[in-house]
């Protein structure tokens, strides 16, 4: 359906562009191939230039987030948040307030 969608849109934003093509040359052979390498050159180029940026992007935020982890601020972070701790292998573990539940057998901290 999205497929349909977005060729029937470049289809109709495209025509006008394929028919001044067509009127300028002598065969609708060649005016088809022309009009399918714009087409491909205005779809292509931007969509290139996006991925290219978005890539750039993510190598960023994935160096930033290594120096971050590297360094011992988000140690502090954590520590000074009541509901996280630190597990004695140094990975996260979720503290939960300790609700006391009386049975037969005794107390339950959940």
């Amino acid at each position: 359906m999205f497929r349909q969608l977005v060729l029937s849109l470049l289809s109709v934003m495209l025509l006008p562009v394929h028919r001044w093509i067509e009127a300028r040359t002598e065969h609708a052979d060649l005016a088809a191939i022309i009009s399918v390498v714009v087409t491909a050159i205005a779809v292509l180029v931007p969509a290139l230039y996006m991925a290219q940026k978005l890539v750039a992007e993510a190598v960023k935020r994935a160096v930033y987030c290594k120096r971050q982890l590297r360094g011992a601020e988000w140690l502090d972070a954590v520590a000074a948040h009541s509901r996280l701790a630190i597990s004695q292998n140094g990975s996260l573990s979720r503290v939960l307030p300790c609700c006391e539940v009386r049975s037969t057998s005794g107390s339950i901290c959940c």
